[in-house]
């Protein structure tokens, strides 16, 4: 190929097409390598995070919960006490007792046992994501809520869980994430038009009872979300939320009461937003 050709090429890939290339993931691009090409008109549509974010789009969730398991290998860490385990963990004040006494409490089952530091898997739940895309958002609010929901479908999705897209911003869109193609959505919807807060937690709630009783609906937007309605808002069950502050401004969530579970978190703590995300989701 000439090399003029070829200087012609690489001047059209901008920060943006590097971008998707990186939202994509080198599977997806091995897999269908004419995936990129079908996507590239919707490049100039991106919402760039800023440089010193776009590292973190590799960032995986901690869905995994703390906890004490089992087992009898050895070289593991333990800590923490237990009232079960095997003859290998007991405490060594067990040992000191008469084994009389040390008979008569296993029977009982009050021997105490060193317990093992380990992860407990997550229950996996369907995920409807409510993700503000209408101008209230522009700016410092939409490179965290953007960002936390690239992290939320992919993490979820590659853990075999569905996740459903409704966009807040004039008319609702729905689009269920299936695809890696599909995150790109995640980066290109927009709109000028305000969010109706009451009707999209009725569409995020209609989508959450086909998907089951296990299903979250995660709202991710700022924190006057729903401020402007005159009518009570919907009550939502398995309703989550992050909600960022504009800067310089901290309130609490106006639909704060109606979460299961919320936090709150400023457009400069990107570094506490996976964990804050984890523990929405488990």
């Amino acid at each position: 190929m000439p090399s003029a050709l070829i200087r012609q090429a690489l001047d059209a890939v901008d920060a943006r097409v590097l971008a998707l290339l990186t939202m994509l993931g080198p599977e997806a691009v091995a897999a269908d390598p004419g995936l990129i090409l079908r996507l590239l008109p919707q490049a100039k549509k991106l919402v760039l995070p800023p440089d010193r974010q776009r590292q973190l789009l590799g960032v995986r969730l901690p869905l995994f919960v703390s906890g004490n398991s089992h087992g009898s290998g050895g070289g593991d860490e333990r800590g923490g006490v237990d009232l079960k385990g095997n003859w290998n963990s007991l405490l060594m004040s067990e040992w000191a007792l008469p084994e009389e006494v040390r008979a008569y409490k296993h029977f009982r089952g009050e021997l105490l046992y060193r317990g093992r530091v380990g992860a407990e898997p997550p229950r996996l739940r369907p995920v409807v994501l409510l993700l503000d895309i209408s101008p209230a958002v522009y700016g410092p609010v939409e490179q965290v809520t953007r960002m936390a929901a690239y992290w939320v479908a992919r993490s979820v999705r590659q853990r075999g869980a569905r996740v459903v897209l409704v966009t807040s911003g004039g008319r609702e869109s729905i689009r269920e994430l299936a695809e890696p193609a599909d995150l790109v959505e995640v980066w290109t919807a927009r709109t000028l038009e305000g969010a109706k807060a009451g009707r999209s937690l009725r569409v995020a709630r209609a989508l959450r009872e086909e998907a089951g009783e296990e299903a979250v609906v995660l709202v991710l937007s700022h924190a006057w979300y729903g401020s402007d309605e005159e009518q009570p808002l919907p009550k939502v069950r398995g309703l989550r939320g992050l909600f960022v502050q504009y800067p310089g401004h901290e309130v609490r969530p106006v639909i704060a009461e109606q979460c299961e579970r919320w936090e709150s978190m400023s457009a400069g703590q990107m570094e506490s937003a996976a964990a804050r995300l984890g523990r929405l989701l488990v």
